[in-house]
């Protein structure tokens, strides 16, 4: 009758030993899931970091690009200009001198 309680104790710490491993064994998962997880974001972050910077350094040279083919059409645009000034001083000069032998 001494064995009964001896086992019973023996099988209640077994029992209790076995539950205590599996939570130990569940936290373990749980830490090693948010570590691989936080791994995870932080690369995704370095990722996304990477990407903008390539996608800034692309903005900032087809700006770049796109200044440089403005800059180049300026002189056409300032020789249309006097183009259209002088046809404008040549018509108002047309119009004056009909309007002079008019009179």
């Amino acid at each position: 009758k001494l064995s009964e309680p001896f086992d019973f104790m023996a099988v209640s710490a077994v029992s209790r030993a076995y539950t205590d491993i599996e939570h130990e064994i569940k936290t373990f998962q749980l830490e090693t899931n948010f570590f691989v997880q936080q791994r995870r974001f932080n690369s995704l972050r370095l990722n996304a970091e990477d990407l903008t910077r390539k996608l800034q350094a692309q903005a900032e040279s087809t700006a770049s690009h796109l200044h440089d083919i403005v800059t180049s059409f300026e002189p056409i645009r300032k020789r249309q200009q006097k183009s259209k000034v002088s046809k404008q001083k040549t018509r108002l000069l047309a119009q004056l001198t009909r309007k002079e032998t008019v009179v």
